[in-house]
């Protein structure tokens, strides 16, 4: 028979719980061990269904516990130092271009150069010339900036081509131009 009185059902259930803490834990234990595969897949279609919800109430607790995140992220980094450096390793291999687009963008950053450039518009410059250096034809190796970041270049597409180190080397704060006279 349900109680009347939610504020004594509470109490009741909450001193139900503390006497029987080990026997609660058991019974949860094994109805885990043996539904895992069902509690998995409910906890999937769940995450699915509500995606924008969950990166909202994530975005939330990171914004309004900023000091905890960030200490509890120095923690792990200082506790998994191999694991997130091979972490870093492997997504550094498997996106080179995004890699490298960060790091132009960093610079031009510290420049305060105007304008800024996506991995997927890299990608795109790289295409454009073949995948080639622009100034020689063989294998690019680097990002060039054809109005150098020193001379007031910006950190648009357009002022992006692959070089090869050779060219990118010689070329160094002047523009292919200047060389070429």
């Amino acid at each position: 028979m349900p109680y009347k009185d939610k504020a004594q059902a509470a109490s009741n259930d909450k001193a139900y719980r503390a006497a029987n803490k080990a026997e609660i834990d058991a019974y949860q234990k094994a109805y885990s061990t043996a539904n895992k595969a069902e509690i998995t897949a409910r906890v999937k279609a769940y995450r699915a269904a509500n995606k924008a919800e969950i990166a909202a109430r994530v975005k939330a607790y990171a914004a309004a516990n900023k000091a905890l995140v960030a200490a509890q992220q120095k923690a792990y980094h200082a506790a998994n130092k191999a694991l997130v450096a091979a972490r870093n390793q492997a997504y550094r291999k498997a996106n080179p271009i995004a890699v490298r687009a960060t790091h132009q963008r960093r610079r031009g950053h510290k420049r305060n150069a105007s304008g800024h450039c996506t991995a997927e518009q890299l990608k795109g410059r790289i295409a454009f010339f073949g995948g080639c250096c622009a100034y020689c034809k063989s294998p690019y190796a680097h990002i060039d900036h054809a109005i150098p970041l020193s001379r007031g270049g910006s950190q648009w597409p357009a002022n992006l081509r692959p070089s090869c180190a050779p060219c990118n080397l010689a070329k160094h704060a002047r523009t292919w131009r200047e060389i070429t006279l």
